[in-house]
């Protein structure tokens, strides 16, 4: 699932490094950047991504997306 992750990153946000440092703080992942990873990864994964859970701490890096897709492919 992480090799798939980066590939969507590296597709969606170029600039961002997702080997190095938190997303958002540390990256600078702005709103856009953060709706075209939401709309690959629903596409990506067959899931959807509930409203509750786009917050930041879910986007800071490969780990914690790897977990809001394993928390929205289970429910």
């Amino acid at each position: 699932m992480k090799e798939k992750i980066l590939e969507i990153i590296a597709d969606c946000c170029p600039l961002i490094d997702a080997a190095a440092g938190n997303f958002i703080s540390e990256q600078g992942l702005d709103s856009f950047d953060m709706v075209t990873l939401i709309a690959a990864i629903e596409q990506n994964f067959s899931i959807k991504i509930r409203a509750a859970d786009i917050i930041p701490e879910n986007f800071q890096s490969v780990e914690t997306i790897a977990e809001l897709i394993q928390k929205n492919t289970t429910a």
